[in-house]
């Protein structure tokens, strides 16, 4: 299974990023490439096996239902985040309100636990990355 918390994972963007870059063309999206077929995973794969086999080796895939195979999938839900002891008062997540888009507006600033009680029912979402405390 992927182990998320290794810095390899955490250098997976990077790295696919990179590859991304050093395979851009002149051509509009999807041209002047042929087709490639799409392997469907559905079981676990380690991290070794994946960088060799799809970063590495440049292969195409979807990767479905590992999430749900994950302790993450049935662990983190909103009362597990509302009920965490070791969450700072302080803590604050940046949000943007998804109905339209205004590059001029800044984030807003907002407690963690009070974006967990109305995200579902605002259009609000956090724009960062997992707050340190979660890490």
């Amino acid at each position: 299974m992927i182990n998320f918390s290794s810095s390899c994972c955490r250098l997976l963007p990077v790295i696919l990023c990179l590859i991304q870059l050093s395979t851009v063309s002149s051509h509009a999206f999807g041209q002047g490439r042929p087709s490639q077929h799409v392997l469907i995973v559905k079981d676990t794969v380690n991290t070794k096996d994946f960088i060799t086999n799809f970063v590495l080796g440049k292969k195409a895939a979807l990767f479905k239902g590992l999430y749900t195979s994950s302790p993450a999938h049935q662990l983190w839900s909103d009362e597990y985040f509302l009920n965490l002891q070791d969450v700072p008062s302080d803590s604050v997540v940046l949000i943007e309100s998804r109905k339209k888009e205004n590059r001029k507006a800044p984030p807003v600033e907002m407690n963690f636990k009070d974006f967990v009680k109305v995200y579902n029912i605002t259009d609000q979402y956090m724009v960062e990355s997992v707050p340190g405390f979660l890490r």
